[in-house]
């Protein structure tokens, strides 16, 4: 009995980002396995000729929308591995209606932009940054910036959004001994949320009580300004704040205006627009750090680990590790 075709559609750039030889001959192992030689974005077509006949497919960025003319070349197909994060650039009506399971790997990629947030929270509080304008002058302790350097077991942090990511952050916490730790998250019960070390409070309960706030929504109409002029009225003076989970979710001309008073400290990973213009304010204002977009730390070989333990589950009538249905589209990015 021939083994079963098993398609890796996305770019062979990227291929050889994810994947290293010892996983690819994991999947071999699995079945018969067909890589996109191609190095662009494969095109329709393409994308028909290599799925052709396939059981299963692995796909990631720049991978077309997983339509009828596609799928239609690939009857038997059970599941799509997407190695990256949002699915929602490749699953379309008819895959959910042909029952084909879908998995993401946005788990790892929580873990990469979670441990970027634990250290924002460090440099944040310790007012790394502050502290390091005022020494190339030839200051030291004498400076107001010194007093206002904090550790993360004297201070309150708030996570918006127990997704994979701010759940992954919870976690990283943890050894820290953080004062106390506030959770908001419409979807999940008191209960749940005591559960991952933290407590379930209002939006603006955690935003007036917090010393480090970070975002971890998902970009979706409900979380559109989310954070706007009145939220960044409610924090603390000398907060931190972060934001490495989509620009739209901050009014961004509410969080300059803020930010021009020198009360807060933002860093910033990602913006509305993306890049921010060249004469935006974020560039030079001198309690900003940003970052371009950097956080989830690109194709790694942990998505493509984490790409073949879901075809090696699927192919031994296993439940898949994370699952993708269309009930949550609404609650992820």
């Amino acid at each position: 009995m021939s083994k079963p075709k098993i398609a890796l559609l996305q770019a062979k750039m990227l291929t050889e980002q994810l994947f290293t030889e010892e996983a690819l001959a994991r999947i071999g192992e699995l079945g018969q396995v067909v890589i996109n030689p191609g190095r662009e974005r494969p095109t329709v077509e393409e994308t028909i000729q290599l799925i052709r006949g396939a059981r299963a497919c692995v796909t990631s960025w720049g991978c077309q929308p997983m339509a009828d003319e596609i799928l239609d070349a690939a009857p038997e197909l059970g599941i799509i591995v997407y190695a990256a994060g949002s699915v929602k650039p490749i699953v379309t009506h008819a895959v959910w209606e042909r029952g084909i399971t879908v998995t993401s790997s946005a788990a790892m990629i929580a873990v990469n932009v979670a441990e970027m947030t634990v250290g924002y929270l460090v440099l944040g509080l310790r007012n790394v940054w502050g502290l390091s304008r005022v020494t190339p002058s030839g200051s030291w302790r004498e400076e107001q910036e010194s007093f206002r350097s904090r550790v993360l077991n004297q201070a309150t942090i708030g996570v918006i959004g127990a997704g994979h990511i701010g759940r992954k952050v919870l976690e990283y916490l943890r050894p820290f001994e953080v004062k106390e730790i506030l959770l908001y998250d419409p979807y999940w019960t008191a209960e749940e949320i005591a559960k991952l070390g933290a407590t379930k409070v209002l939006l603006e309960e955690l935003l007036r009580r917090s010393d480090g706030v970070t975002l971890h929504t998902p970009a979706v109409p409900a979380t559109r300004h989310m954070l706007g002029a009145e939220a960044f009225r409610l924090m603390k003076d000398d907060a931190v704040l972060i934001n490495t989970s989509r620009g739209q979710n901050i009014d961004q001309q509410a969080l300059i205006a803020e930010l021009e008073k020198g009360r807060l400290f933002a860093f910033l990973d990602v913006t509305d627009p993306e890049p921010p213009a060249v004469h935006s304010r974020l560039r030079t204002l001198p309690n900003v750090m940003l970052t371009p977009h950097v956080a989830g730390g690109g194709p790694n070989p942990r998505m493509g680990d984490h790409a073949v333990e879901e075809l090696r589950r699927f192919f031994a009538g296993e439940p898949p590790l994370h699952e993708v249905t269309r009930e949550m589209l609404d609650r992820i990015a």
